[in-house]
């Protein structure tokens, strides 16, 4: 079964955030790193539970992409079949941070 994929204002802020920081050094390096994170997302529509749980934050999920340089904090909705990305922050960002 396929979950639906939707996004927090907070996580549309980050990748935007991340796609001016990345375009500003290098588009190609920022359209790489941005394809992974895409990719990343879009497998959690047929696999949810493949991330980790937050240990602070039992509620949500972190999967790690291109490499582990950006994780991408999500929460599951069961009843409504929904995988809901809540934030996306380069790895030297702290869980505080969701």
């Amino acid at each position: 079964m396929r979950y639906k994929i939707d996004y927090k204002q907070t996580a549309l802020d980050d990748i935007i955030s991340v796609t001016d920081y990345l375009g500003e050094r290098s588009v190609t390096g920022m359209y790489s790193i941005m394809k992974d994170i895409r990719e990343k997302i879009d497998f959690l529509s047929t696999s949810p539970r493949i991330g980790t749980v937050v240990e602070k934050r039992p509620k949500f999920r972190r999967t790690m992409a291109w490499n582990g340089g950006y994780k991408i904090y999500y929460q599951v909705d069961e009843k409504a079949k929904t995988v809901w990305i809540v934030r996306v922050l380069h790895s030297s960002r702290f869980d505080a941070y969701i």
